[in-house]
């Protein structure tokens, strides 16, 4: 099922392929029909899937009908949230808060030319460290709710490992930014501080700021990598924004050499030019090549090909056991278990915002909440 919704959100498909995604079609039962909406949907591909039926010819009157119910909800809920991303913004930069929009509405711009064809479901920004208090007072003035603990903004170590706090607004959950990575997973330049790498996009005649192409490029293949590649849409963002930008493929690689992971970077590449014949310079086919990846791509990709219909999402530990799998070297590899294990993590500042002084009190709770979960779940 994967291989067909990958195939229809191919931007250029052969004869060949446009004979099996037809075939597939005429040879499906209902039951595999709606199934087709359900993995489209769960892969955040459903309005690529919908275009590219859409142009078939062939007689899928029972398909298109319901994928074009979940497409045009889909185009109503980004309008939406893209209406809501420039109001949030309007309001912080009124009250002097630099903002970044990252992901979301501009991604869709930016890699995909229109902001229907892709697939998202909240509102993601970046600002500056030295206002997030600032822009917390703005938001909550202007009655967006907070999602987090009390005193987590005003905790140096929560501040340190956290990289995000939620808000929601009317049905719409905000995501507030301040760096794009945890401590763990980049390093001390590029990735720390965006501002210094922006471009400008254009929503409905407004000008929204955005991460440069190649600071995109180099973003969404880290976090995808994160997440262990757990949504092909991820993969087909890599294709659509390497494609649509005049990126500048050193930069992206300098960038990425900042990376705790960059080899996250190199991997993402690899999968989106086998899963979508994505067109990539010579230069980073060559550092593919050299960065030993093969492993861990081939796995990947396979995951992609076999894995059963009715999946449940990857478990914290397959994807903690991916992640490792991102460091080069097996020195790397234990020092990321090892500050996994015993450094305060994320998930610690969000159910404890304990004061700085008693910071130890961090490590001598931190085995308590890592037994309960893996006693209770």
């Amino acid at each position: 099922m994967r291989k067909f919704i990958s195939t229809c959100s191919k931007v250029e498909t052969t004869e060949e392929e446009l004979e099996y995604i037809t075939n597939y079609i005429d040879g499906a039962s209902e039951t595999i029909l709606d199934t087709i909406i359900e993995v489209s949907q769960r892969e955040a591909l459903l309005p690529i899937v919908y275009r590219k039926v859409k142009s078939l010819p062939v007689e899928c009157d029972y398909l298109l009908s319901k994928l074009r119910v979940s497409y045009l909800y889909t185009v109503q809920k980004n309008m939406l949230l893209a209406s809501q991303l420039i109001e949030l913004t309007a309001i912080l930069e009124e009250n002097g808060i630099d903002c970044i929009s990252i992901k979301g509405v501009t991604l869709a711009r930016l890699a995909y030319g229109d902001i229907t064809l892709r697939q998202f479901g909240d509102i993601d920004i970046l600002v500056k460290k030295s206002q997030l208090q600032d822009a917390d007072k703005v938001l909550r003035k202007h009655g967006y709710q907070a999602l987090y603990r009390d005193g987590i903004l005003t905790n140096d170590i929560c501040l340190e490992k956290l990289i995000d706090i939620g808000y929601t607004y009317d049905q719409t959950t905000i995501e507030v930014h301040w760096r794009l990575l945890e401590t763990k997973h980049n390093g001390d330049k590029t990735l720390n501080d965006p501002f210094d790498s922006t471009q400008t996009v254009s929503i409905d005649s407004t000008t929204l700021c955005t991460l440069s192409s190649e600071l995109l490029l180099v973003y969404i293949t880290l976090h995808g990598a994160k997440h262990a590649w757990d949504r092909l849409g991820w993969i087909c963002d890599i294709d659509r924004l390497a494609r649509g930008g005049d990126i500048e493929w050193q930069r992206c690689m300098e960038v990425a050499s900042e990376s705790k992971i960059q080899r996250a970077f190199y991997l993402g590449l690899h999968i989106s030019q086998h899963l979508y014949d994505t067109p990539l310079p010579d230069k980073i086919l060559r550092f593919i090549q050299q960065t030993n990846i093969s492993d861990i791509a081939l796995s990947t990709i396979d995951r992609f090909d076999k894995q059963a219909i009715a999946r449940s999402p990857m478990s914290k530990r397959e994807i903690f056991l991916y992640q490792i799998r991102l460091f080069g070297s097996r020195r790397k590899q234990i020092y990321f278990l090892l500050e996994t294990i015993f450094t305060i993590s994320p998930a610690d500042c969000i159910r404890f915002a304990i004061p700085d002084r008693w910071r130890f009190a961090y490590l001598l709770l931190r085995p308590y909440r890592l037994a309960k979960k893996v006693l209770f779940g």
